[in-house]
């Protein structure tokens, strides 16, 4: 057994005897009984909705109370015009494959009437359509409940808002958002289990209203039977909902995750197939933040007469050359049009040379409540004698089985952010974001470039130009005129510094890391890395990731060919260690740079686990670590039966290594770690199957099991 294996007695440190009670728990088969109750009564359900009978798509929408709890055939064309929004119970079963691209704009024709390119002076946009009284009542008028949620278009192609008992039958069909609108929409889910996309204060408007005060989760749905294709986002996504089934799906060509559900209750997913992350993803995170600026811009330029007309000229003659930028990057992708000289640095802002998708990437993510963007999740107490069972806001009875989850991959950026450097001991302020929340870039990010030159003077992309614009648009108005969203974000002296073109933002020669404007009393800020885009926490690449759950089952899972090609972590901070030292704010115990990882499976901060026959063979990492399987963050009374992995290779990139400086640290493989916070974890059969790389000439760990108290039974056979 490699060098770095400990093996433990069924002791802890005081060489107290594990708990019975405990010990039971770790051998119970667990929800099995449960789940089967919740199918039996969706099927039941959707027998009880045939007998009903069968209407089509038009009936279901223009019906009130009296058309539910039947069937709803639908066809491609009822996705023409936006979200099918499920707020009566029914099952919706699918009668044609549906490739969604709802509200499409016109488009430029030649003479042989075939489509060239984008109308430039489109009306639709792949928005709702708020000139359409029907679309008002579907989508809700600006400002409203309904309204909020949809205020950055189309979040999903079906939303379900019931809560009690909807079967979603895509009866072997295939439904994916066709490649246009994938495009144009980038933050989507096939399928939404809730009428919003975010819980209230979170997401790109969480300064005001939000995406709607008022949550309505999903409660007894199942969704079965067919394939969840193309997606610029998610295939299905949820908050908080509960006795979830997802049965008999295949998945692919999502680009984020084919499974990301927060908070749930009773949640089962069987039977699933994950054939991967795409591999064609046309844009980076950039061209999210554009579509984004000009919603923004458009939502300013509607009120002009509030603005100043400085302030209103330079939003108008910014967002005119956004638009046209980034009409060029869609004709290049859509229709192969060749891209302008006078355009092709600014496209290359947009465009992605990976096909991968730059940002966190996962299969399947399972999370406690809220958004799937800070750290890993720690716990810093025992959930022994109940201290944190049931806590409210985590995850509870997850079941899944007989699922396999392949070609888990991304090419992960870090954009490294700037924050007005605070007091000590006081909370660090907001970083430097625009409007929708995506960060700033000063600094250049491998081929992209930043928004400053080598000497720290502006040098502008069109995509900041506008970002600056609105900022100084917003900051103008009266704080009652203020809109929800574009909120103001930019501080005043980088506005000025952005505008000015003579002043500069420079290293400090006293704190590295800490760069500023002027000499005499300077205005100073504090480089904050390991974030992406949007400035959520970095975590790489991972297949199976499950935190905060409290009973835990998994069985029969296949776990192949997990890579992150993402870089090494910036040092424009020094050697960070953590949020105090120049890493991000939000990112807790991590240790340094955290996005280069690649992880098969990773469970944190759960109780009560049982995973039998868990099977992870290749993972690969860039430049950082890999790992087959781990349990950490806490994580309390888990039990490991026939689990295995092998092929894992670390630092894949890096010629050399013997201790890479922080903050990357050591690229380290490990086919099996248990971190040394978790406790009660029993091992058995546990097969290594070999194959573990690192850089370097540090001895490659294989198993490494850092916990006091787990009890290892090695040597199993897949």
């Amino acid at each position: 057994m490699p060098g770095c294996l400990r093996i433990h007695r069924a002791e802890n440190q005081s060489g107290a005897v594990i708990n019975k009670k405990k010990r039971r728990q770790m051998s119970n088969p667990g929800q099995s009984d449960e789940f089967d109750r919740m199918k039996d009564e969706l099927r039941a359900l959707e027998r009880a909705y045939e007998a009903n009978g069968i209407i089509d798509w038009d009936a279901y929408a223009h019906g009130g109370r009296d058309v539910e709890r039947v069937v709803v055939e639908v066809r491609a064309k009822d996705f023409r015009n936006g979200t099918l929004r499920l707020t009566r119970p029914c099952c919706l079963r699918f009668t044609e494959d549906v490739i969604v691209n709802p509200n499409r704009p016109s488009m430029c024709k030649g003479e042989d009437q075939r489509e060239t390119g984008i109308d430039p002076d489109r009306d639709l946009d792949w928005w709702p359509d708020l000139s359409d009284p029907d679309q008002i009542a579907l989508y809700g008028a600006e400002g409203s409940e309904i309204g909020s949620a949809y205020q950055l278009g189309f979040f999903a192609a079906i939303a379900v808002e019931t809560t009690g008992g909807t079967i979603i039958d895509l009866n072997d069909y295939h439904l994916a958002m066709q490649s246009e609108f994938a495009l144009q929409q980038r933050f989507f889910a096939l399928i939404e289990l809730a009428d919003q996309p975010f819980v209230f204060s979170q997401g790109p408007s969480a300064a005001a209203r939000g995406f709607g005060r008022n949550l309505r989760p999903a409660r007894q749905v199942m969704i079965k039977n067919g394939t969840l294709g193309r997606s610029a986002h998610h295939a299905i996504h949820g908050n908080n909902p509960s006795e979830v089934v997802l049965s008999n799906l295949t998945f692919r060509d999502y680009e984020v995750a084919a499974i990301a559900i927060n908070g749930p209750r009773h949640l089962l997913i069987e039977d699933c197939v994950l054939q991967g992350n795409s591999a064609e993803v046309p844009v980076l995170g950039t061209y999210s933040a554009g579509r984004f600026a000009l919603v923004a811009a458009r939502r300013l330029l509607q009120m002009p007469d509030a603005l100043d007309p400085a302030a209103l000229a330079k939003l108008q003659r910014a967002s005119a050359d956004l638009a046209a930028d980034m009409d060029a990057v869609f004709d290049h992708v859509i229709f192969g049009k060749p891209i302008d000289k006078s355009r092709q640095a600014a496209a290359a802002l947009f465009l992605n040379p990976t096909g991968h998708v730059d940002g966190n990437a996962y299969g399947i993510a399972v999370h406690s409540r809220g958004m799937l963007a800070g750290p890993f999740v720690c716990r810093d107490v025992s959930f022994a004698d109940g201290l944190n069972d049931n806590k409210d806001i985590d995850a509870c009875k997850v079941r899944i089985v007989h699922t396999s989850i392949a070609d888990t991959r991304a090419s992960v950026r870090e954009i490294v952010a700037l924050g007005p450097v605070t007091a000590p001991d006081t909370p660090p302020a907001p970083h430097l974001v625009d409007a929708a929340g995506a960060v700033l870039p000063f600094f250049p990010t491998g081929d992209q470039p930043g928004i400053m030159d080598d000497q720290g003077r502006p040098a502008l992309t069109s995509l900041a130009v506008l970002q600056f614009a609105i900022a100084e648009a917003v900051a103008g108005l009266p704080l009652d005129q203020r809109p929800p969203f574009p909120r103001r974000t930019i501080s005043e002296t980088i506005r000025h510094w952005a505008s000015d073109g003579n002043q500069r933002l420079v290293p400090s020669d006293e704190t590295p890391g800490v760069w500023q404007i002027g000499i005499a009393k300077p205005e100073r800020f504090q480089v904050r890395c390991n974030g992406d885009s949007m400035h959520h926490v970095n975590k790489g690449v991972i297949a199976l990731f499950i935190q905060a759950v409290s009973d835990l089952d998994l069985d029969n899972l296949l776990i192949s060919n997990t890579v992150n090609a993402g870089a090494a972590g910036s040092a424009l901070a020094g050697p960070y260690t953590s949020g105090q030292d120049g890493g991000h704010a939000g990112q807790a115990k991590q240790i340094g740079y955290t996005g280069a990882g690649a992880r098969g499976a990773y469970i944190g901060a759960c109780t009560d686990v049982r995973v039998r026959a868990l099977r992870v063979m290749g993972v690969q990492s860039h430049w950082g670590n890999a790992t087959g399987i781990e349990l950490a963050g806490g994580t309390e009374c888990a039990d490991l039966t026939g689990c295995g992995s092998g092929q894992v290779q670390a630092g894949t990139r890096i010629i050399e290594q013997r201790q890479t400086a922080m903050p990357n640290g050591a690229a380290v493989a490990t086919t099996l770690r248990i971190a040394p916070d978790t406790r009660l974890v029993k091992v058995s059969g546990f097969h290594d199957a070999g194959g573990v790389v690192q850089p370097g000439p540090l001895v490659a760990s294989g198993i490494t099991i850092l916990s006091p108290d787990c009890c290892f039974v090695p040597q199993g056979r897949f």
